[in-house]
C-alpha cells in the first residue's frame, strides 16, 4: 500500500513501530462497523472502546513515523482542529461526568476520546492514496449492506425500514447513500468492472429505499443529477435522459414508495418536530456558550425539563429522552460551546469548499461530505459515521498540501 508522508527514523524499530501501529489502526477501524454481536447498547460500548484503541494506535504511528503528514497541515485547517481539539479536553475538563466526557454517553460513545480518535485515524488515513481508500471505502460499505440483510432479519424480524448492524434506518441509509456516490468513483477507476458496479449500486439503492430514510433518498437523487451534469460528455444526452427521468421519478413516487416517504403530512409533522427541538437547543446553548455542557452530557442539555413545546413534552411522557438536537453541528454547540462548534462547522465547509473545487476524484469526496452534511442537519450520528466523516473530512483538508519533509 503506498505510503505518503513518511519521516526518516532514527532506527529500524521505530519504523517498524510505527507501521505496526498505523496498519493495526487502519484494521480495527475497518472492523467497527461489523462488530455488531450483542443488543444495540453492548454493541455500541464495544465499539467505542475499540474506536479508542484504534485511535490510540493512530496517534502513535503519526508521533512515530509519519509526523510528516501532520506537518502538512496549513494554518487554517491545523487552527479549527487545534481550536476543536482544545475545546472538547477544556469541556471535558469543567464539566461533571468525567466518564461521559471521555467515552461518550450511552446509545453514542462520543465524548473527547472519541472526537480525538476520530482525528487521529483521519489524518492517518492521508498516507493512503485516495483512490485507494475510496475502494476501500465502497468494499467496506457494500460489506455491511450484505451483512445487514440476514442481520436485521434475524434480530428485527423484518427488512422494512432496515437498520442494518446499525441498527438505525436513517445512519443504514447514510452509509448506503456514501456507498452510492462513492460508486460514481468506482465507475471511472474501475472500467472494467462496470456490470458488476451496475449490479452492486442497484442493490444499494433497493437497500436505500428500504430504509425509507427521506433525506438520505432524494440527496442521492440530487448529488447524482450535479454530477451528470457536471461531467457530461459534450453532445450527450444523457443528463436530458437523466433529469427526465428524475422528474418522472418525483412525479410518480408515491405510487411504488413507502408511504413513510411520501406522505406530506407526515414529512411536515416530522420537520416541525425537529425543528421544534432544535430550536430549544439553541437557546439552551446561550446558558453555556464558552465550554457548553461536556461532550458527553447532551441529555443534561436537552433534558425534558428545557423542552416546553407540547410534541416534545408527548416524547417526554412516553419515558424518553433526548441525547441529540437531530442537528449534529448544534450538538456540537452544546457540548463544546460556542467557539469549539463553529471550529466543527469551519472544517466542514473548507472540507466540503476544497473537495467540490478539486479533480474528479476528490470531487467524489466532496459529495460524499455534503450528503453526510446535509443529513447532519436532521437527523442523529453514530461513532461509525462520524469516523467515516473524519476520514473524508481529511482527504478534503489536505487535497492541495504537500506532505512536508525535514531538511
Amino acid at each position: 500500500m503506498p505510503v505518503h508522508g513518511t519521516l526518516p527514523m532514527s532506527t529500524n524499530t521505530q519504523r517498524r513501530v510505527a507501521d505496526l501501529c498505523r496498519n493495526l489502526s487502519f484494521v480495527l477501524a475497518a472492523c467497527l462497523p461489523f462488530l455488531a454481536p450483542f443488543n444495540p447498547l453492548r454493541n455500541i460500548d464495544l465499539q467505542g472502546l475499540v474506536l479508542l484503541i484504534s485511535g490510540g494506535f493512530a496517534w502513535c504511528a503519526l508521533l512515530l513515523g509519519y509526523r510528516g503528514v501532520l506537518q502538512s497541515l496549513g494554518w487554517l485547517e491545523g487552527g479549527l482542529l487545534t481550536v476543536f481539539s482544545v475545546c472538547c479536553v477544556a469541556s471535558l475538563l469543567i464539566n461533571p461526568h468525567f466518564s461521559y466526557g471521555v467515552l461518550g454517553a450511552p446509545f453514542v460513545r462520543l465524548g473527547t476520546g472519541g472526537y480525538l480518535a476520530c482525528i487521529g485515524i483521519g489524518i492517518l488515513g492521508k498516507t493512503i492514496k485516495l483512490e485507494q481508500l475510496l475502494l476501500g471505502l465502497y468494499v467496506l460499505i457494500v460489506g455491511l449492506a450484505v451483512v445487514s440483510v440476514p442481520y436485521s432479519w434475524l434480530h428485527f424480524h423484518s427488512l422494512l425500514r432496515m437498520g442494518g448492524v446499525f441498527a438505525q434506518a436513517d445512519i443504514m441509509a447514510c452509509f448506503i447513500g456514501c456507498g452510492l456516490l462513492i460508486g460514481l468513483g468506482m465507475w471511472g477507476l474501475c472500467p472494467k468492472q462496470r456490470r458488476l458496479l451496475l449490479g452492486i449500486q442497484g442493490f444499494l439503492v433497493g437497500l436505500l429505499l428500504l430504509t425509507q430514510t427521506r433525506a438520505v433518498l432524494f440527496l442521492v437523487i440530487g448529488l447524482y443529477l450535479i454530477f451528470m451534469i457536471k461531467h457530461r460528455r459534450r453532445g450527450s444526452p444523457l443528463v436530458i435522459v437523466a433529469v427526465i427521468a428524475a422528474l418522472l421519478l418525483f412525479g410518480t413516487l408515491h405510487y411504488f414508495l413507502p408511504s413513510r416517504i411520501t406522505d406530506r403530512a407526515y414529512v411536515v409533522q416530522s420537520i416541525s418536530y425537529r425543528l421544534s427541538l432544535q430550536k430549544y437547543a439553541v437557546q439552551t446553548s446561550a446558558h453555556r456558550p464558552f465550554l457548553g455542557y461536556g461532550p458527553g452530557n447532551l441529555a443534561d442539555a436537552l433534558a425534558c425539563s428545557r423542552l416546553p413545546a407540547g410534541s416534545l413534552q408527548t416524547t417526554c411522557k412516553q419515558g424518553y429522552f433526548f441525547n441529540s438536537s437531530h442537528n449534529i453541528f448544534i450538538d456540537r454547540v452544546l457540548a463544546i460551546g460556542w467557539l469549539g462548534g463553529l471550529s466543527y462547522l469551519g472544517l466542514v465547509v473548507l472540507a466540503l469548499y476544497r473537495g467540490w473545487r478539486g479533480n474528479k476524484t476528490l470531487q467524489i469526496v466532496g459529495y460524499t461530505l455534503t450528503l453526510i452534511g446535509c443529513y447532519y442537519l436532521t437527523n442523529v450520528t453514530s461513532l461509525t459515521l462520524e469516523l467515516l466523516f473524519w476520514i473524508l473530512l481529511m482527504q478534503s483538508l489536505f487535497a492541495l498540501k504537500k506532505t512536508k519533509h525535514p531538511a
